[in-house]
Formats: structure tokens, C-alpha cells, sequence
């Protein structure tokens, strides 16, 4: 048993969970982490294994966002973002309780989960949570949440929140969320007032980066218009979002992809084209098309250092160049570096 304690508490001493309110409330014994751990199982309603559902339900919308912290969210927009937090807290505490993971790693987990907001997907990191956050909980990776399990086990003192970011960060590397996925034929779909359910759940998991991951913000946005979503497939069969177009009273405001600050994949140029051409706005794209395509010819001739001309050296240096994504593509930066 002795062997036991000290396998499952060293993990988290590094955590200075001796300190925190919890521990020091509940434990009697002088190893304060261990005597917690030991009976966690036994008092918390989120690890019982028949937990009561309205002690597992306060426990929940006790963390959600309230009222008299957002005074200017109306009660729809409230009961949206509220849905969206305890749908994603209750996914969280049912797969940890479903786990076969050790108490220390699932009190870890769900404590860690606690603190954070939405992941930052151009900066590789959460952003910290507070009473007035409106974002759901992050999402679960069960890959990633295994490998800062088994990084911790190997004595990574790094912070779940940083391990788990690192994680998420290689996913988004993966062949399916980069320039380099296999172009198949994929389809368009459109989503209109009252679809937000359908449109989270469809983006599910794919950390495309756009805000209508968040349930709230599906929810404002369709009261505005329509949103069209592109969906690829993945080997297995999967679909992969590819490509958002969203519209405002009948007029496309954005056009977006899953690159680096959601820039567009330029297999996808012809695809986003070709709709916006259906929805008569193409026009206020066709400077951004232009310069990307531009952008897309001079850095493939770089990559295979083939010579550029003095206009393609000018428009790289000088040019306003026009892109999809939140910020300005980084194929600029890349060109620019290895033109020094």
C-alpha cells in the first residue's frame, strides 16, 4: 500500500497540490495529498462510480458562466453559452470517469480543465479562465490527453494546460490540417438559423481555429445569415471541414480556411471560387484571390529555388498582399527569409 500511495502521489507533488484549498479542507492525515487521493473516489460526486446526478449537476453549472457576471448577454444568448460549458464539462468528468486512468491523473485533468478557456490554435496555447468566460471548456483529444499522461508518468514537470496545448499543437501538424492533405471531393453544406447544434457538432474536434466551434457564436452568427461549410475527407472516411463562408443580411462577409490564422489551403482556391462566384461576391474577393495565387506561384518557385523575376521580388517586398486568414500568410515570411 505504501509503494501504491507513493506511486500515485509523486506525479502531482510537483503540482504543489499540498497547498491547494481542497486538500488542505479535506485531508486529516500528515501526507495531505495522499490521504485526499485516497478518499476522493469515495466523497466527490464527479468520481463515484454511481455519482447522484443533481450533486454531479451542481457541481457543473457551478462552474458555468451566470448572469450578474455578463449583465449585457441577453437570456437566449445566455442559455447558449451555458448549454455549450455543460456540455462540454459533463464530456469531460463522463470520459474521465470512464477511463481507466488512476484518481491522481483524472483529479489532475478535471482540475487543470477548470482553469482553461479556448484553445488559440495560430498560438499553440489556452487562454486561462475566468467568471466571466464565455467560451466552452477545451475539447477532448483522447490521443493527446494519453500522451501527457505517459509524459507525466516519464517526468514532465510542465503544466497540463502547456503538455496538453503541445499535444493538440502536433495533431494540427497531421497531414489532414496542412497544405499537404490529399485533395478528395468533398461537398458544401449550408447552415441557417437554428442549426448552430449541427454545425458545433460537425467541427467537433477538427481545431479548425474558427470562433463557430463555440456554440454561442454559432448561435449569434446564423441569427445573422446563412454559413456554408466545405467538407473534405480523410483517409478513414472521415469528414474534415474545410473551407467557412459566412454571410451577413444576404451578403458574404467572410471566407476562411484551416491553414495557420485560418488561411486558405490553395487546393481549395478553385473550390471557395467557385461558390462565391454562386453567391454573386466574388468580386470583393477577387483582389485576395490574385494575390494569393500570385503568392502560391513565386513560393513553389522559391522552394525549388528557381529564380524570380524583379515584379515577383517587388510584390513580395513592397506589394499589399491580400489574404484570407486573420493574419498575413506566412508563405510571405517564409519567401522573405530565404531570399536574405
Amino acid at each position: 500500500m505504501e509503494n501504491e500511495e507513493r506511486q500515485i502521489t509523486y506525479p502531482l507533488e510537483r503540482y504543489e497540490l499540498s497547498n491547494s484549498a481542497e486538500v488542505q479542507f479535506s485531508a486529516k492525515q500528515p501526507d495531505l495529498v495522499s490521504s485526499y487521493l485516497c478518499n476522493l473516489e469515495s466523497r466527490h460526486s464527479v468520481f463515484r462510480d454511481n455519482p447522484n446526478p443533481e450533486a454531479l449537476k451542481r457541481f457543473i453549472e457551478y462552474h458555468l458562466v451566470k448572469s450578474q457576471d455578463n449583465p449585457n448577454l441577453t437570456d437566449s444568448e445566455l442559455e447558449v453559452i451555458r448549454k455549450g460549458q455543460y456540455e462540454s464539462l459533463s464530456s469531460w468528468i463522463e470520459y474521465m470517469r470512464q477511463s481507466d486512468y488512476p484518481i491522481w491523473f483524472k483529479y489532475l485533468v478535471l482540475r487543470s480543465v477548470l482553469k482553461l478557456s479556448g484553445y488559440n490554435k495560430g498560438w499553440g496555447e489556452f487562454s486561462s479562465r475566468s467568471k466571466t468566460t464565455l467560451d466552452p471548456f477545451p475539447p477532448i483529444h483522447e490521443g493527446a490527453v494519453h500522451n501527457v499522461y505517459l509524459s507525466i508518468l516519464l517526468g514532465d514537470n510542465g503544466r497540463f494546460s502547456r503538455l496538453y496545448a503541445r499535444e493538440i499543437y502536433g495533431v494540427q501538424q497531421s497531414p489532414n490540417f496542412s497544405e499537404t492533405c490529399k485533395y478528395k471531393k468533398g461537398d458544401w453544406e449550408r447552415y441557417s438559423q437554428g442549426d448552430e447544434d449541427a454545425l458545433v457538432s460537425s467541427l467537433s474536434g477538427n481545431n479548425t481555429g474558427w470562433c463557430i466551434e463555440k456554440r454561442y457564436k454559432a448561435f449569434m452568427y446564423l441569427n445573422d445569415g446563412d454559413i456554408y461549410v466545405y467538407y473534405d475527407y480523410d483517409e478513414n472516411g472521415k469528414k474534415v471541414p474545410r473551407l467557412v463562408i459566412r454571410l451577413k443580411n444576404g451578403e458574404v462577409v467572410e471566407a476562411r480556411g484551416i491553414l495557420f490564422q485560418q488561411n486558405v489551403d490553395p487546393i481549395m482556391y478553385d473550390v471557395l471560387e467557385k461558390l462565391l462566384r454562386e453567391l454573386n461576391s466574388f468580386e470583393k474577393f477577387r483582389k485576395t484571390f490574385t494575390d494569393m495565387r500570385k503568392l502560391t506561384r513565386i513560393h513553389r518557385k522559391v522552394l525549388k529555388k528557381i529564380p524570380l523575376t524583379k515584379k515577383e521580388i517587388d510584390f513580395i517586398k513592397k506589394g499589399d498582399i491580400e489574404c484570407f486568414g486573420t493574419e498575413e500568410d506566412p508563405r510571405r515570411v517564409e519567401v522573405l527569409r530565404l531570399l536574405e
